[in-house]
This record gives structure tokens, C-alpha cells and sequence, in this order.
């Protein structure tokens, strides 16, 4: 695979009639690695039962820890398999959990302010990261982590991204950093909310439109009550639904620049628009059709949440803990302040338009 599809896609080797026998041939080279990853899920989830312990941050850490043990190159295909093809087909399933049908109550209002938060924390994140003396990347991963939807926008704006040490290094990072902002959110919020005698329709579209990660929005809605835990989760699917151009715009950069230099050395176009993407678009329309039971979609967006889960314990298995180390403190900046300005953004709209929201 080279560097160019690497940036864009699967590329050649992944896709296709060939390609795809040729993965089926390859299967038994990526079942050591499959395995290791899937063990490390299956302990992060028993963590999580037992003492409550965050998916995402347990499957990464023990990911890290492995990483510094000597297992030879019989893991790497199955390790490199989890972290890119299988995160890209859980980001793809993750459409089977957003309908039409979820966000239309709410109205083109809230709709627009969810999405102008995640517009203006990912350029904040971009500045941020300039200013910070930080690369485009880094700001992208960083802010879209804050903008989006916490670890798993991470791991989908990664998955666009050229696969490098400082890329995964700066993944991990956002993984944990934005989990631990989200729960501090999750206990902050509410208070917040509550300190300014918001109702509770508005106290749901200040936590959807404002807490990172999915989990923690759900937990500070229904802290409130069931009417604002309602509210928030759709209006957090709304941040979701986001991934699509977003990572879709990335994607169409990279490939605009790849493109330039393909054409120059007689190399054809790569493609602009992911199939994950696609998969995603194609899943929500059929979830929003109806035609589908809930019961099927359920089954599919929880095995995208495993599919992730893996792919960041295979993300922790492919870092070094010296990578993490030379990130320095600069991430601190990078998550807080898109963190502090999506939050003051929301709360200056609701307090500013009461009657709107």
C-alpha cells in the first residue's frame, strides 16, 4: 500500500475483486494480531463492568502496555488491520444509530447550533494549534475530538489522516483527554445549568451541543431529567451526523493535494470520497426508512462500539509511550480551550435567545 492511498482510502489492496481475495488469502496473517486486539476489548469491557472504568481509555492503556512487550512480527497485519480497516468499518456502522426521525423535532434552530458549534470549535482547534506551534493535523484530531463526538471522532479523523508515529501518538492523547474533560462535564454542567435557571429542554441542547463523548452527554441529561437526557442524546447525534463532512472535507483536501501530484507523475486520481463514509450515509438512510427493526439496528451500532473499542486498543499496541512523552503539554491547550469556547458559545446562544431554543 502506498502513502498516497494510505491518506485517502484503503487503496487497492482492500478494495476490489482481487483485492478482496487477496485479504481473504491474507486472513490467517491477521489472526494473531485480531486476537491480541480482541483481548485486550474484552478486558477493557470487563473493567468496565466491574468498576466502571472507561471503555475507550482501559483498551488504549493496555494497548500502550503491550506495545513495550516483545511479540515479533506475526502480530503487526492483524494489529494494522484492527487500526485502520476495522475502525473505518465501525465508524461506517456507527450510521445504523442516527434517523432522520431522531433530529427533526427539534428544529432547524438547534439543528444549526450544533452544527455551528462543531464548525467554530474546529476552527478554533486549527488556530489553536498554530498558534501552539502545533501541525494542521494535530488541530484537526484535537479540535474534532472537542467538536464532534469525543474518542470515537478521533479515531474517524484519524482514519483519514497519514498513518505516522506523531499522528498516533496525538490520537492517543485526544482519546483520553477528551474522555476526561467529558466527565468532568458531566458532573460540571448540570450545576451550570441549573445555576442559570435553564429549562430542562434547554439544559438538554446545552449538554448535547457541549460534552464530547456520547456516554457523558447521556449521563448529564438524565441527571437533569428524562426530557433533557432526550434532548441531549439527539442533539448529540446531530454533532455525530457531522462526521460526514467533516471527515468527508478532509478526505476531498487530501486528496485535491495527492491528486495534484499524481497527475504530475502520470499516477491516476485517488478517490475523494471514503467507502466508510459512504457505509454511513447508506446505513442512517436505511435506519431513517423504517424498513429495518430496532432490534437489528441496535445489534449493529453496538458492534461498531466494539469495532472501535478494538481499533484503539490495536491504536495503543502500534504507540510508544516515548511518542505520547514527546507530545509535551501543549495537548492540555489543545483540548481545553475548543473545550472553554464551545461551551461558552452555546451557553452566550440559549442565554442570548431564549425563545428560539
Amino acid at each position: 500500500m502506498n502513502s498516497q492511498t494510505e491518506t485517502v482510502g484503503l487503496g487497492p489492496s482492500l478494495v476490489g475483486s482481487r483485492g478482496l481475495r487477496a485479504s481473504v488469502s491474507l486472513l490467517p496473517g491477521y489472526l494473531p494480531g485480531l486476537a491480541l486486539a480482541g483481548t485486550i476489548t474484552a478486558c477493557a469491557y470487563v473493567c468496565d463492568a466491574a468498576f466502571g472504568v472507561p471503555l475507550m481509555v482501559t483498551a488504549l492503556v493496555l494497548g500502550l502496555a503491550v506495545h513495550e512487550l516483545p511479540l515479533g512480527k506475526a502480530y503487526a497485519a492483524g494489529i494494522d488491520f484492527a487500526a485502520r480497516p476495522l475502525l473505518r468499518a465501525g465508524v461506517a456502522m456507527l450510521g445504523a444509530g442516527i434517523t432522520a426521525q431522531q433530529i427533526a423535532p427539534l428544529g432547524l434552530a438547534t439543528v444549526l447550533l450544533a452544527m455551528s458549534g462543531v464548525a467554530a470549535t474546529l476552527a478554533c482547534g486549527i488556530l489553536v494549534a498554530k498558534a501552539l506551534g502545533l501541525d494542521r493535523a494535530s488541530g484537526l484530531i484535537y479540535g474534532g475530538s472537542v467538536a464532534i463526538c469525543g474518542a470515537s471522532a478521533a479515531m474517524a479523523i484519524s482514519a483519514v489522516l497519514p498513518d505516522t508515529e506523531r499522528n498516533r501518538a496525538t490520537t492517543a492523547v485526544a482519546v483520553v483527554g477528551v474522555t476526561v474533560l467529558s466527565t468532568i462535564a458531566m458532573v460540571a454542567y448540570p450545576l451550570i445549568a441549573t445555576a442559570l435557571g435553564m429549562s430542562d429542554h434547554q439544559a438538554g441542547i446545552f449538554f448535547g451541543a457541549a460534552i464530547h463523548d456520547v456516554a457523558q452527554v447521556v449521563g448529564a441529561g438524565y441527571t437533569v431529567s428524562d426530557l433533557a437526557g432526550e434532548t441531549a442524546t439527539i442533539v448529540k447525534l446531530i454533532r455525530v451526523a457531522c462526521l460526514i463532512p467533516v471527515v468527508g472535507g478532509m478526505t476531498w483536501l487530501a486528496a485535491r493535494s495527492v491528486g495534484a501530484a499524481s497527475e504530475g507523475a502520470g499516477r491516476a486520481m485517488p478517490s475523494i470520497l471514503p467507502w466508510f463514509l459512504v457505509g454511513f450515509v447508506v446505513l442512517s438512510a436505511i435506519a431513517s426508512s423504517g424498513v429495518v427493526p430496532e432490534a437489528v439496528l441496535d445489534g449493529v451500532s453496538g458492534a461498531a462500539k466494539i469495532m472501535l473499542v478494538t481499533a484503539i486498543a490495536a491504536l495503543g499496541c502500534k504507540t510508544s509511550l516515548t511518542a505520547l512523552l514527546r507530545i509535551g503539554v501543549r495537548p492540555v491547550l489543545m483540548l481545553v480551550m475548543p473545550t472553554l469556547a464551545l461551551m461558552t458559545g452555546i451557553l452566550a446562544c440559549l442565554l442570548a435567545l431564549p425563545d428560539t431554543f
